[in-house]
């Protein structure tokens, strides 16, 4: 990832967080996570939530939603609306590496969210 500076352009953060990833060809390694607030997929919707009460139907349920739905009460309370290198600079403060020379520095980072943020600001 680059942290880049882009006129000052933030993106919505959700959660920035160190676990092991979970699934997939990197699963079992250590990452750090990044969750942006918007999602460009509606999983279990037919069409993006505009309201609190709708009904989730479909075969693919958002385990996330918490993150990005802000059409629930108190989803996306937490938000922080955060410059690309200041989303760098907590992933750094987040690795355990950055404090232990022992240890490997991390290079895996899990991006989630709206894929047309990642791509316009993170990547």
């Amino acid at each position: 990832m680059r942290a880049l500076e882009i006129g000052g352009q933030t993106v919505p953060v959700s959660e920035l967080f160190y676990s092991f990833q979970g699934e997939g060809m990197n699963r079992g390694r250590r990452a750090l996570f990044v969750r942006l607030m918007q999602c460009n997929l509606t999983c279990g919707y037919a069409t993006p939530p505009g309201r609190g009460d709708m009904t989730i139907r479909g075969k693919m349920l958002c385990d996330t939603e918490y993150t990005w739905n802000t059409a629930k009460p108190g989803f996306g309370d937490g938000a922080r609306q955060l410059m690309p290198v200041q989303v760098w600079e907590e992933l750094l403060g987040l690795d355990p590496a950055t404090n232990n020379p022992g240890l490997t520095v991390n290079d895996l980072v899990i991006e989630q969210g709206d894929a047309h943020v990642i791509e316009r600001v993170l990547v």
